[in-house]
């Protein structure tokens, strides 16, 4: 009786990494590789992915940080150079450029941070 036990177990399939990754139900790694992950399954579009709630609350946070990623670092540079001068007259163009400069690339790595935490925190 032992043995048939044994030979039951060995007879069962062993679950794929897919299966742990990613579960049978969002399909996401068959739409990476290219294949499905259960036969008889239609392939999984992206628009498929991002129907699922979960994956759509991601690709908002992304789209929302990509925006602020293209319009705060430049407006930040050009407020730079039109109140620097204002608040400084004897302040130098190239240094007044070069802390606007600063200024942007500080925008970008705050961006970056504040993403991070966001993620972390979901």
């Amino acid at each position: 009786m032992v043995r048939k036990r044994n030979k039951k177990k060995a007879q069962q399939k062993a679950p794929e990494p897919s299966d742990f990754l990613m579960g049978e139900s969002s399909n996401l790694m068959g739409l990476i590789t290219g294949n499905t992950t259960l036969p008889g399954q239609k392939k999984a579009t992206l628009g498929d992915v991002l129907a699922h709630e979960e994956n759509a609350r991601v690709f908002m946070k992304l789209a929302y940080t990509s925006f602020m990623m293209f319009t705060i670092p430049p407006a930040v540079y050009y407020v730079c150079l039109t109140a620097l001068p204002r608040l400084y007259p004897e302040m130098p163009l190239n240094f007044v450029q070069m802390y606007g400069g600063f200024g942007a690339v500080g925008f970008v790595l705050l961006i970056c941070i504040m993403y991070v935490i966001s993620a972390f925190n979901e």
